[in-house]
């Protein structure tokens, strides 16, 4: 069974031997939505800068400043790596905010606040703890973006005879 990547199109910015430097534009679907002028994403969707990544990647490819290139990240671990970045803060929200909560009820503290502020540093600890994960988990490398394949360029037919 063949994996299954997440690939994007991205151009080439400096080339220093195997070494190359990537840019991707982030986009944003909501331009080709119906709705974009009335959602509420849409609108901050056409607020909001476009931004662009880049990355430096190993490539035995022959590339040139300005090539486009299709770059990928298998599928699977950045699922697995999304549901650790939301999990872990989540669980940390609720057990805090549970602990909390009940701590409040046995009179432990008199202000909801102090378990409102509990939840919140439950899920910064959980935000801290997957940012750990990550560091510390062979999906970090496996996340690095490969370069596929070089995108072939346009050839302008002028005349045909």
């Amino acid at each position: 069974m063949s994996e299954t990547f997440v690939e994007e199109v991205a151009t080439v910015v400096s080339v220093q031997g195997k070494q190359v430097t990537v840019t991707s534009e982030v986009k944003s679907t909501c331009s080709s939505c119906q709705h974009n002028e009335s959602c509420g994403s849409g609108i901050v969707a056409k607020a909001i800068p476009h931004k662009q990544l880049s990355a430096t990647i190993d490539s035995n490819l022959s590339l040139e400043l300005g090539d486009k290139v299709v770059i990928a990240i298998p599928a699977t671990c950045l699922l697995q790596s999304a549901w650790v970045t939301y999990f872990f803060p989540l669980i940390g929200i609720m057990l805090f905010g549970v602990m909390a909560q009940s701590a409040l009820e046995k009179g432990v503290f008199e202000q909801e606040i102090v378990a409102i502020v509990l939840s919140i540093f439950g899920g910064y600890l959980g935000f801290v703890l997957a940012k750990i994960w990550h560091a510390k988990s062979a999906t970090s490398q496996i996340l690095t973006p490969k370069i596929l394949r070089k995108v072939p360029e346009n050839i302008i037919v002028t005349k045909i005879d």
